[in-house]
């Protein structure tokens, strides 16, 4: 059966037209929730406060089998090691849920140094979802010394699938 597909606009589902009419998508597009920027100031000046917070979902076509659940619910490893770029990912010697994660080698002007995130991947079964939390970072790179100290990164984020029949 000769089928048309539709240019897909942001925001607009896509729809497939064919000699028996016009067919509903298989998913519906990715939902954003607008980023809350976070910015505090102490009044002395001391200190800052950024950062940015937002859900999105992401819809995935529907499986048999429930492989992403079993998945997303059963190995902390294999959800942070699948995250980032091989090499990138190295679990901490003596724990089952703890990362080093090389994030990035920043390069500004005169200043290059490299970040590496320590992070935990819990699993909570109950409601299949995977938690990623910060427990630290190191800067690498010389004379980084008091800015390091300085820093405070945070990071967390959760991953969690619908039900494998829902649509």
């Amino acid at each position: 059966m000769p089928c048309l597909l539709l240019a897909v606009l942001p925001g607009v589902a896509a729809v497939t037209l064919g000699s028996r009419g016009v067919f509903p998508p298989r998913s519906s597009c990715i939902a954003m929730a607008q980023p809350e920027y976070i910015f505090e100031m102490a009044e002395d000046r001391s200190s800052i406060r950024f950062g940015c917070r937002q859900r999105s979902l992401t819809p995935v076509k529907p499986e048999a089998g429930g492989s992403l659940q079993e998945f997303i619910g059963s190995d902390a490893s294999a959800i942070v090691m699948s995250s980032w770029d091989a090499g990138q990912v190295q679990r901490v010697d003596g724990t089952d849920d703890e990362f080093l994660i090389a994030v990035e080698e920043f390069d500004f002007v005169a200043l290059r140094f490299a970040v590496e995130l320590r992070a935990k991947c819990t699993l909570d079964a109950a409601t299949t979802t995977a938690r990623l939390e910060s427990r630290g970072f190191r800067l690498i790179g010389s004379g980084l010394g008091s800015i390091a100290d300085a820093i405070d990164v945070r990071v967390t984020g959760a991953l969690r699938p619908s039900a494998p029949d829902a649509r």
